[in-house]
C-alpha cells in the first residue's frame, strides 16, 4: 500500500509542538514535494485555464467551449488565486455555465467589475463586507442550536423552485458548481 497525502500545514512544526504524532509524521514523510501556491506560479495560470476549458466544456455544455477572450485572460492573470488550482477550476466552470458555450468574457467572471489594470479583484470566496452594526449578535441563535443541514436543504429546495427545477440555474443562484449541487441534492434525497 502507498499513501499519498497533501496538506498546507507545517507538519514538522506541528510535530515539534506536539500537535501531530511523531511516528505518523515519519511514516508519511518519505518523499516530500513542495508545490508553491498558484499566485507564485503565474506562468501556470494560462495553461491550466486552457486545460480546464477543454476538459469542462464537454462536461458542462455537452460540447467544446468557444474559448476565452483576451480581456478575460487578463482578468484571470490579475487575480490572486487564494484558493489555488481548485478555485481556478471552479471559476472556469462558472464562466462556462454563464457564457452558455460562447466566448468567455470578463462579464462571466465573478470579479468582472474590477479592471485588471487597476487592482487585483477580491477573492471568489470573499465574504461580503457587512457593517458591524448589521452583523447578527451571537445571542440571536436559539438556545437549542441551529440545524444547518435543514437550512441547507431548505435553501436548495428554494433555489430549485425559483429556477423552475433547472439545476444549472439553481446552482448559479446558490453559488455552487452543478456537480456540488448534485452531490448535496443526493445527500438530502432530492436528486
Amino acid at each position: 500500500m502507498r499513501v499519498i497525502a497533501a496538506t498546507n500545514r507545517d507538519l514538522k512544526g506541528a510535530m515539534t509542538r506536539g500537535a501531530f504524532r511523531e511516528d505518523l509524521y515519519y511514516r508519511l514523510h518519505v518523499f516530500a514535494i513542495h508545490l508553491p501556491p498558484l499566485r507564485e506560479r503565474p506562468g501556470d495560470i494560462l495553461p491550466l485555464l486552457e486545460h480546464f476549458v477543454q476538459e469542462l466544456g464537454p462536461v458542462v455544455l455537452g460540447r467544446p467551449a468557444a474559448g476565452i477572450s483576451r480581456e478575460a485572460r487578463e482578468h484571470f492573470l490579475a487575480y490572486g488565486w487564494p484558493g489555488n488550482v481548485r478555485e481556478l477550476r471552479n471559476a472556469v466552470e462558472r464562466a462556462l455555465i454563464l457564457c452558455e458555450g460562447g466566448l468567455i468574457n470578463p462579464e462571466h467572471l465573478p470579479w468582472h467589475a474590477e479592471s485588471p489594470k487597476s487592482a487585483p479583484p477580491p477573492p471568489l470566496a470573499a465574504a461580503p463586507q457587512v457593517p458591524p452594526a448589521a452583523q447578527p449578535a451571537v445571542e440571536a441563535f436559539p438556545a437549542h442550536g441551529v440545524d444547518l443541514e435543514a437550512m441547507e436543504r431548505t435553501l436548495i429546495e428554494g433555489a430549485l423552485k425559483q429556477a423552475g427545477q433547472n439545476r444549472s440555474k439553481a446552482a448559479k443562484l446558490l453559488g455552487l458548481s452543478r456537480s456540488k449541487l448534485y452531490t448535496r441534492m443526493e445527500r438530502f434525497g432530492l436528486a
